[in-house]
């Protein structure tokens, strides 16, 4: 006998007891984490992770702790609508292993409302969104990222500043969001490309140096590390693994700090790049 238990039921009266020599089993069932796809082999049955079903930051997510977070950051007469579309975003983001995009015309009206690639695992704005722009720009676009850092690539800066002319490029990640401010978001007409010539080799230079910040902060631990614990009283497998948790630390910490260093090599574009983890 097959015994189907669904999760949001599951406690200690659910269970029929298994006798000895028992050929019953269990199945344990989720909701599945979007509409089924066409091939049932790759729908998502994975835990939901909370209400939100995505391993965002939690803390006080109210719209007028969210417009505060924003001041400084997004246009006075954006912060109202930037804030409400942040809000969605989160709710409707869920699996925290696939990116997810959403878009807005220049009037914030959305395009995509956080669309995936299950296959990829990464989305890129669809050809449609920039039709339906063309001539104008992208008030807003906001896609995750699942590794938790929110350091923007140069992919995010080419899309979104010299390609498709962004506004606001928001990056969101469990450790916090990133804004990309595109100071020239309202030239019409086609862009002039020669002017971001060398901004690939200014970003790598930024690049360099917040690898080299990550690199001195992880010798930090990693030496705070030996200093706290006798080395010869463990394993191999566990002091190489101590080392990995330092590096790993590293890469998160000062996540402000690192964002800044991208800021101050590519701020001569005119664009503006600011960390924050609100609502904490």
């Amino acid at each position: 006998m097959l015994f189907i238990i669904y999760k949001k039921h599951m406690n200690s009266n659910s269970w029929v007891p298994l006798h000895p020599n028992c050929r019953c089993t269990y199945v344990v069932v989720w909701d599945s984490r979007g509409e089924a796809p066409e091939n049932p082999m790759f729908m998502d049955f994975t835990p939901k992770h909370g209400e939100q079903g995505y391993n965002g930051f939690d803390g006080d997510w109210s719209k007028e702790s969210v417009k505060n977070s924003l001041k400084n950051v997004v246009d006075e007469e954006d912060i109202e609508t930037v804030a409400e579309i942040l809000i969605d975003y989160r709710r409707k983001v869920k699996g925290k292993d696939k990116e997810h995009l959403t878009t807005t015309d220049a009037n914030f009206n959305k395009l995509s409302d956080a669309i995936t690639d299950s296959k990829k695992g990464y989305v890129d704005i669809p050809e449609k969104d920039i039709k339906a722009v063309e001539g104008s720009y992208f008030g807003l676009t906001i896609h995750n990222h699942p590794s938790g850092i929110p350091l923007p690539a140069y992919k995010d800066l080419k899309t979104g500043i010299i390609k498709n002319k962004v506004k606001y490029n928001i990056i969101y990640s469990s450790n916090g969001i990133v804004v990309i401010k595109n100071k020239h978001y309202g030239i019409k007409g086609k862009i002039d490309k020669s002017r971001y010539a060398k901004m690939e080799e200014d970003y790598a230079d930024a690049l360099d140096e917040q690898k080299k910040e990550v690199n001195k902060k992880a010798n930090e631990f990693k030496e705070e590390y030996k200093e706290d614990v006798d080395t010869n009283s463990i394993s191999s497998i566990e002091y190489a693994n101590a080392m990995k948790d330092a590096e790993k630390r590293a890469a998160f910490y000062g996540m402000d700090e690192q964002v800044k260093i991208f800021d101050n090599c590519l701020n001569k574009y005119d664009i503006q790049i600011t960390f924050f983890k609100p609502f904490t």
